[in-house]
């Protein structure tokens, strides 16, 4: 069994070698959310547009259980192999052609600073809202680039007409709220709730707000609508807790809770790898949505 060490740099030979001299090989470091850098292979045809970044923490990760690198270097062929048809660069900056993909995300500022250095966004409270074009969505993985101020300008566009197409973009997406409840018996893949007794548990008033992909759903925050439309179900308004930046956790207001008891819990999760990765933090603040004014705010 090869370490982490030894195994990228098996990778990058055994690929080298299928390759051969038309395609470059390389291992580099790639800054990501929350200013994480992730190692990477990349493969690109010399003088070529077609590239491919494979991330090695998760190459490594399903070496680990299936004890074969073969695995990982066919992965690498066959994503290879994507690129090469692929639509080319030309087109994929095209405005026309990236404007219904284009979404919105919310990574926190702070976090961020040399992440958004040549990114287009906007600030909302302590988090920051960019652009990001949805090249291709599969099972979970997805393929994405974030909108800096090079690519926009190159698109020929302002940031009007760019918040405008990402807005629309948003308001069409569908969003769920599901309870702690119903989670949990997904979970454990409960069919009948009266056999399991599923009715007897206690209900936490937890609930949580995503998209239907989970990915990056936690922009759900920009959707007013959806957020008065559940505080009037709830009848009070609400406690919006980041969970992750691909969704968020609801509770509603009945003077029992508190605000800083919530945020200290929200930081000790952040802050334990195993419970989230640090590059899908979103924020350690705890926010409130005010049903009579529409607004949300910082309360912890």
């Amino acid at each position: 069994m090869m370490d982490y060490h030894t195994y990228k740099k098996f990778m990058v030979e055994i690929l080298q070698q299928r390759f051969g001299e038309d395609v470059k090989v390389c291992l580099i470091k790639v800054n990501k959310i929350n200013d994480t850098k992730m190692e990477a292979l990349t493969v690109e045809r010399k003088g070529g547009h077609s590239s491919a970044v494979i991330y090695l923490d998760s190459l490594y990760e399903e070496y680990l259980q299936k004890k074969d690198p073969q695995d990982g270097v066919n992965l690498c062929m066959d994503e290879f192999s994507r690129k090469e048809y692929e639509k080319d660069w030309e087109a994929v900056l095209n405005w026309e052609y990236i404007r219904p993909h284009v979404e919105i995300r919310l990574i926190e500022k702070e976090r961020n600073q040399e992440y958004l250095q040549d990114k287009v966004y906007i600030e909302m409270m302590n988090l920051a809202a960019i652009y990001t074009v949805v090249l291709k969505q599969d099972e979970g993985q997805e393929a994405s680039i974030a909108i800096s101020e090079r690519l926009m300008k190159t698109c020929g566009i302002d940031r009007e007409t760019l918040q405008r197409a990402a807005w629309e973009n948003l308001m069409k997406e569908d969003f769920l709220i599901q309870s702690m409840t119903e989670i949990i018996a997904e979970m454990l893949r409960i069919e009948q709730e009266k056999e399991c007794g599923i009715e007897d548990m206690q209900d936490i008033g937890l609930y949580v707000l995503s998209n239907k992909q989970r990915i990056f759903g936690a922009r759900a925050m920009c959707r007013k609508d959806i957020l008065k439309a559940f505080a009037e179900e709830l009848g009070g308004n609400l406690y919006i807790i980041p969970s992750s930046v691909h969704e968020l956790i609801l509770t509603k207001d009945d003077g029992n809770i508190s605000a800083d008891w919530i945020k200290e819990v929200v930081r000790e999760i952040n802050g334990t790898s195993h419970i989230i990765k640090p590059e899908e933090v979103l924020s350690d603040s705890v926010y409130y949505f005010d049903r009579e004014t529409e607004e949300i705010r910082i309360v912890a």
